[in-house]
This record gives C-alpha cells, sequence and structure tokens, in this order.
C-alpha cells in the first residue's frame, strides 16, 4: 500500500468541495479551527498521511 502525504492545498480543497466551515471541517478532522487555518495559510504543515 503506497503512503500519501497531505498536502496544505490538499486540505483546503477537501474543504471547499465539500462544502463546510471550518469549524465543521476541524471538528471531523479532530483539530482545532486555529490548526486548520495554519494548514491552508501554509503557515504548518498537516502531519498526517493516509
Amino acid at each position: 500500500m503506497r503512503t500519501r502525504i497531505i498536502t496544505q492545498t490538499d486540505v483546503a480543497l477537501v474543504r471547499q468541495k465539500s462544502e463546510l466551515s471550518q469549524r465543521q471541517f476541524a471538528d471531523t478532522l479532530g483539530i482545532s479551527v486555529y490548526t486548520l487555518e495554519s494548514w491552508e495559510q501554509s503557515v504548518t504543515k498537516p502531519d498526517l498521511a493516509i
């Protein structure tokens, strides 16, 4: 099985396509809105792999 690293662009695109607010998407992922904003603005990188 291949591991794929999730990028900031992936996070933003998935959230936009899901039509969820940042709060709803962050809650779904179990993270804070602050963390999600940081990912989407490329301040920090997601530490997730799928």
